[in-house]
């Protein structure tokens, strides 16, 4: 087993998928908890891979572990912990049903990817591994339980927002175990001690994703004039929870009022021919503009050239809702003001009538409002701008957020040697 300095722990990261260009928030803080003196290592649940990527991904690629679904050192993996230490694999079976609850497609998920961990839990033994960390409070979170079963090596789990709103069974034995577990607002906070009881309050604290603030700093954009087209930029997957429908609608009823503007929506997703063709059908073809997939760079050169940054989610068919979103975070590290919706913890970043205006989710008149209020006043725009990079820069700074986590995992790792 490799040498453990005290003063660099070795910590897993435990994802679905890696990399994945709507999920930054793992690869950047993953980066950030090197520079804080803590050695990752990334094990993803799922193969994938996406044909654009951000040019940091390059940077921890030798630090990916992936391992094939059917190969030989899986099935190596599965005969050592059942055979090896046929105790601890039946813990681990238990803790695969009670982490799933009673729903059958997190059970057969689970099921699907139990192999993978096998050989992920035998890999972070011999590595040396001293602390898992898992983004996403379901899958990711119960492999990192299963790994705690077979090797006792500590855990933690951040819930975000889908991952944790849409289907919250099992989460009582994924918290239970943890050493801590993150959550990243108040409002989720509140949402995972509703579900697991107050009895386990110690273990979950509230620890805020962050954006790149010196990335994202404001370029002295000169403050646009009255009667100059608004430039709003949306950030976000081309999914029903992001609430774009809605905001095509607002602008719909802004091109009515006489308002100039010009949209684009950054990223892609399986609404896009949808939106497409709802673009087509609302007349706004010559306002609207389907990016797709964009790097960070092309995201910090857009906000850069914009007003505004527009996010109008909305909780989904599914029961989806946001956390609170990161490009929100970047647009206002940009100091711009946000459009977007009293939804989930969103409130906690955005100040109604302070950093943004906020509408409830799917109320499109009111955004329509809102986006008004802003075209007509530049001035406006520089002061709830401004207001939002200040805001940021006190609790939603990438590095600061890091360090605040590479700190807890150590005192964790510290307690764990004293016991």
């Amino acid at each position: 087993m490799p040498d453990v300095s005290p003063l660099r722990p070795r910590v897993a990261y435990i994802v679905s998928k890696f990399p994945k260009l709507t999920e930054t928030f793992v690869l950047y803080e993953a980066l950030a908890l090197r520079d804080q003196g803590v050695d990752v290592e990334i094990y993803p649940l799922v193969p994938h891979s996406e044909q654009v990527s951000h040019a940091d991904v390059a940077s921890m690629e030798d630090r990916v572990h992936r391992a094939a679904g059917l190969s030989w050192p899986i099935l190596q993996a599965g005969l050592f912990w059942a055979l090896g230490s046929p105790l601890r694999f039946l813990k681990c079976l238990v803790s695969l049903a009670r982490g799933c609850g009673t729903s059958p497609a997190l059970l057969m998920r689970g099921i699907a990817t139990f192999p993978r961990v096998l050989w992920i839990a035998h890999h972070m033994q011999e590595a040396g591994i001293e602390h898992v960390h898992a983004h996403f409070a379901n899958h990711p979170a119960l492999a990192a339980r299963i790994v705690h079963d077979l090797t006792g090596i500590q855990y933690s789990f951040t819930a975000h927002g889908s991952d944790l709103h849409r289907d919250p069974r099992g989460l009582r034995i994924k918290v239970l175990g943890s050493a801590f577990t993150i959550a990243v607002s108040q409002y989720n906070r509140r949402f995972i001690l509703e579900r697991v009881g107050n009895d386990l309050s110690d273990q979950v604290l509230v620890l805020f994703c962050g954006a790149d603030i010196a990335r994202f700093s404001p370029n002295d954009r000169p403050t646009t004039q009255t009667g100059s087209p608004l430039r709003i930029t949306c950030v976000a997957a081309l999914r029903e929870v992001k609430g774009h429908t809605h905001l095509l609608a607002a602008l719909e009823q802004l091109k009515a009022k006489g308002v100039l503007f010009n949209c684009h929506f950054a990223g892609d997703g399986p609404l896009r021919e949808a939106l497409a063709a709802e673009i087509r059908k609302r007349g706004l073809q010559a306002h609207v503009t389907l990016l797709g997939s964009q790097t960070k760079d092309q995201i910090q050169a857009l906000l850069s050239n914009s007003d505004t940054i527009a996010l109008t989610s909305i909780c989904d068919s599914l029961g989806r809702r946001e956390g609170i979103p990161v490009s929100l975070m970047e647009g206002m590290a940009a100091e711009l003001p946000v459009i977007s919706s009293r939804l989930s913890g969103i409130p906690e970043l955005v100040e109604h009538d302070v950093s943004g205006l906020l509408a409830e989710p799917g109320d499109e008149s009111t955004l329509a409002d809102n986006l008004l209020r802003l075209a007509v006043d530049p001035n406006l725009r520089k002061r709830m701008g401004q207001a939002g990079r200040t805001r940021v820069v006190s609790d939603f700074d990438l590095r600061n957020n890091a360090r605040k986590l590479a700190n807890k995992i150590r005192g964790s790792i510290e307690a764990s040697r004293r016991a």
